[in-house]
């Protein structure tokens, strides 16, 4: 492996900050309107959805943001060009969908890696991601026990994050769990049984 040095680049950069915002944005409106049923525009500019958006940039936008920087480091400690690009039809879908119906579809891109990637490597690097998101989960955990916003921000972030995990280990499509269990089945049960087991005992 090589150094564990992020680079990254200006175009990267706009990617993960378009869909970090697009995302938290489309999550904020779910949460202050579960309903859906089109919220007026200006609703958007209340201070219910200023607390929703914010809410959801330190949680939603967060988790989904260091997954993506989980994938990329250790892609890029293997020797591969690595970096992230928006989805931005699916980012645009996501927002409409939140808009219009209350529902949220979020594919907001990948990281692209090159170079050589035998299965082992795959799957090391797909396993980063849904760590990065148990990790998270418990780090924000004491913050459940808070009131206010940073219990608000321990509670959503835990389950947040937990769902991440979980979702992204289904061994589906180009979801990371395909990966990873090609690579390891008992890595691969290790870290879809996790964030299922956490998100059943929070929900029961």
């Amino acid at each position: 492996m090589s150094g564990s040095t992020l680079r990254t680049s200006p175009t990267e950069v706009k990617h993960l900050a378009v869909a970090w915002l697009s995302i938290s944005l489309a999550f904020a409106v779910v949460n202050a309107y579960p309903a859906g049923g089109r919220p007026p525009v200006t609703e958007l500019l209340s201070p219910q959805m200023h607390y929703s958006l914010s809410l959801a940039l330190v949680t939603v936008g967060a988790g989904f943001l260091l997954h993506e920087l989980g994938h990329k480091l250790v892609a890029q400690r293997y020797g591969c060009w690595a970096e992230f690009r928006a989805s931005f039809e699916m980012l645009l879908v996501a927002l409409f969908g939140a808009w219009a119906a209350g529902v949220l579809f979020a594919a907001p891109g990948a990281v692209r890696v090159h170079g050589t990637v035998d299965r082992t490597a795959g799957g090391h690097i797909s396993a980063a991601g849904p760590l990065t998101n148990l990790s998270l989960a418990g780090l924000l955990y004491p913050l459940t026990l808070d009131a206010g916003f940073a219990g608000d921000v321990g509670r959503f972030g835990v389950f947040v994050n937990l769902l991440l995990a979980g979702f992204n280990m289904l061994p589906l499509g180009p979801l990371d769990g395909r990966k990873v269990v090609s690579w390891s089945r008992p890595a691969f049960a290790a870290l879809i049984l996790a964030p299922v087991a956490a998100l059943a005992y929070l929900l029961i």
